[in-house]
């Protein structure tokens, strides 16, 4: 048997991972059964027997050497199933992919306790070098928990995979890399624990007197649309994206784009949410960090119905203490050339006008907009 090939049996309290076996396939496959799932969706699959023919094909590329599928149980219910891919003994790669939980175990511990066992083999036992994963851009939820688990994304493979009844579709690869195991493997303990995970980077998550501030997650994707087409002809102006919304999966693709942003340090999309009701205000987004000279932009929105109400000062403010914190010392506001509000509001936290910008925005109507720019420098 080859590297990476060898059965593996591994159990932690009542998880098992064991290997794909022939007589059990009718079974498992029953418990994957989920007709509005992702894979379901995008590969055809209309019941319990396309899911066993795709097993069998799984079985049989094992026997000759391929890959390696393996099930897991919680104490004897199928949780779901994975894969060792793109095994490579000389250079000790593989890939863990084809992850598929049964829709009970959806959002659970599963998901982060597998990858831990299965990770922590790959590293401890197989003396792996590199592990990799790879997400179809468009699966918004798988892609989250990898980056939740701290792999590092490194491309987008163009035309990558061409599942059924579709167009060719990219993949996401991301990966960890041996020297990297130890504190991933420290996050992953964190999680397990139900511990806040913290960040090299800007906190996800901080509050001020009357506001959450928090990083979007997929689940404020609805709400994040309706906020944008309520406001659309204030928001088109400063934020094309947003402004330009017309699904809500439009907003769950910009979201899931913003938090490999976040993953990577660069930028923070933050939701703006009223500590009393929970109800979403705007966002404020912490762009372009620069953490070698400690820099970085400051955008911010506020819903029409909340203006003039101190919650985007209050916000910016804290925002403002948070990048100090982190080592920032210069931040940039820059505001379209009509939109004195935003100027008032950028003198009043004590930026100072900078330089003027003719011709150096489009906004979401495409028309070529003038701006003013203001900059600040945090005393430490």
């Amino acid at each position: 048997m080859n590297w990476a090939m060898e059965p593996i049996y591994l159990t932690d309290n009542n998880l098992t991972i064991k290997p794909l076996i022939e007589d059990e396939i009718n079974s498992i496959a029953k418990a994957l059964v989920d007709p509005d799932g992702f894979f379901a969706i995008n590969w055809n699959i209309k019941d319990h027997l396309n899911i066993v023919d795709m097993l069998k094909k799984q079985l049989n590329a094992y026997q000759n050497l391929k890959n390696y599928p393996f099930v897991y149980y919680v104490n004897d219910e199928v949780a779901g199933i994975s894969r060792f891919l793109n095994i490579d003994a000389t250079h000790k790669c593989l890939e863990i992919g084809g992850t598929w939980i049964a829709p009970k175990w959806r959002r659970t511990f599963i998901n982060t306790k597998v990858k831990y066992i299965l990770l922590k083999y790959c590293f401890e036992k197989l003396n792996t070098e590199r592990v990799e994963f790879r997400v179809n851009e468009k699966n918004f939820q798988s892609q989250m928990a990898v980056l939740r688990i701290g792999a590092i994304f490194e491309a987008k493979l163009r035309n990558r995979t061409i599942p059924p009844l579709t167009q060719p579709a990219a993949m996401h690869c991301y990966s960890v890399i041996r020297s990297e195991w130890a504190k991933t493997k420290e996050r992953l303990e964190q999680l397990m624990q139900n511990k806040s995970v913290q960040t090299e980077f800007l906190p996800y998550h901080f509050s001020s007197q009357n506001l959450n501030i928090e990083i979007y997650k997929l689940s404020d994707s609805v709400e994040l649309y309706n906020l944008a087409v309520k406001n659309q002809s204030h928001i088109r102006g400063s934020f094309p994206t947003c402004g330009n919304f017309t699904s809500p999966q439009d907003a769950m693709s910009f979201i899931a784009r913003k938090a490999h942003d976040a993953a990577a340090g660069r930028d923070f999309f933050y939701s703006i949410k009223l500590i009393n009701t929970s109800k979403q205000i705007g966002h404020i987004h912490l762009k372009n960090l620069n953490w070698q000279i400690g820099s970085a932009d400051i955008g911010y929105f506020i819903d029409e119905s909340y203006w003039r109400k101190g919650f985007a000062f209050e916000a910016i403010s804290k925002a403002i203490t948070v990048l100090k914190n982190k080592g920032i010392h210069r931040l940039t506001l820059r505001t379209l050339d009509d939109n004195f509000a935003s100027q008032a509001l950028a003198l009043k936290l004590e930026f100072t006008k900078e330089s003027f910008s003719p011709q150096s925005f489009i906004d979401g109507f495409g028309k070529i907009r003038d701006t003013i720019t203001f900059s600040k420098i945090i005393q430490n």
